[in-house]
């Protein structure tokens, strides 16, 4: 109950701060997925969205302070593809957003359109990256500028899993599938290392800063709304910043819920990373760390068996069936897997 009370008075401050009326308003919890809790805000005759972010000591990314500076940045970078952020609270870790009126993207509804619209919203963020409001978002979350460095950070995650406590069954089957990722990974690391030697590229370089790009990071149509509009309206910061090309587009087509289709990947780089320089060889590390990053989303569909990870799922779920999660995770990660044994 003190709880309620608290996020009731936050969330009044917040509409006070956006110059809403707040007289009289309710609070609702909304879909109770991902790393946060999200509500809806009725106030008067509208609708507003209000996001809690979570906090741990053992995370010490600073998530609301992330999503904020992209979301105000994107709002003015490309107008019309995010919804604008109306109030903030850095000490409740409180965002309050305009609602958006929308349809969660389902795979059958990614098309040739939405993938365009996606590069042109990336476009758009990228044509003001030499502004000083671009100079002062943060480095998004896990970027590495070499191919080494972020061959380093997938290992570290596998090690990390590797050393899960089995206390059910589904710790058992989770270690077991992780035993198989690590044989298959030691292949993909042994054939991303000969392709560099192949194109010439130093797999210990860093990217140059003009090279660099601005990213939601967690990027996908997962996070995205179709609007009544029949435009897209992309959501979840969190972890966005600055990244690695070839990241975006390794997390773009890797990311699990809402599978973008692999013949859209060519189409994509040429719309979203066009006005990088040195493209081709953009595009070659691109190509090498593909495989990386499909390792690396079987790593994040398994986060669940971490300690650190599973508690952001309980502090945005309080009634989370942590058996059924860890079985659906098990699942999707073991599609990734059985599709390496196939290629």
């Amino acid at each position: 109950m003190e709880e309620t009370t608290m996020l009731h008075d936050h969330i009044g401050s917040l509409l006070k701060q956006a110059g809403i009326d707040n007289g009289s308003f309710s609070v609702e919890p909304f879909k109770r997925i991902g790393n946060n809790r999200t509500y809806i805000v009725n106030a008067g005759d509208k609708k507003y969205f209000a996001k809690h972010f979570f906090q741990n000591r053992d995370d010490l990314r600073d998530r609301f302070s992330a999503e904020l500076s992209f979301a105000t940045f994107a709002h003015i970078a490309a107008p019309g593809f995010t919804p604008q952020v109306l109030a903030a609270d850095p000490s409740s870790r409180l965002l309050l957003y305009e609602f958006v009126t929308g349809t969660p993207f389902t795979t059958d509804s990614v098309t040739l359109w939405s993938v365009e619209q996606a590069a042109l919203f990336f476009r758009e963020l990228n044509s003001q990256k030499l502004t000083d409001n671009a100079a002062q978002l943060p480095v998004a979350s896990e970027a590495c500028f070499s191919i080494d460095a972020h061959i380093a950070l997938i290992a570290n995650r596998i090690n990390q899993l590797a050393g899960i406590t089995p206390l059910t069954d589904e710790d058992e089957d989770a270690l077991a599938l992780i035993s198989r990722m690590k044989d298959i990974w030691e292949q993909q690391m042994d054939d991303m290392r000969n392709a560099c030697k192949t194109h010439d590229i130093d797999s210990s370089a860093e990217l140059e800063k003009e090279q660099r790009i601005i990213s939601p990071s967690d990027f996908g149509f997962h996070n995205a709304l179709v609007c009544e509009t029949g435009e897209i309206a992309f959501l979840d910061f969190e972890y966005s910043g600055w990244d690695d090309p070839a990241k975006m587009m390794g997390d773009f087509f890797g990311q699990l819920q809402v599978p973008v289709p692999q013949e859209f990947f060519q189409t994509f780089f040429n719309l979203a990373l066009t006005d990088l320089t040195e493209i081709e060889k953009i595009r070659q590390r691109a190509e090498i760390l593909r495989p990386a990053f499909r390792i690396k989303w079987v790593c994040i569909a398994l986060n669940v068996f971490l300690p650190v990870h599973l508690s952001r799922r309980k502090f945005a779920d309080p009634m989370l069936n942590e058996i059924a999660l860890k079985k659906n995770q098990l699942a999707k990660a073991a599609n990734i897997i059985e599709k390496f044994k196939q290629a």
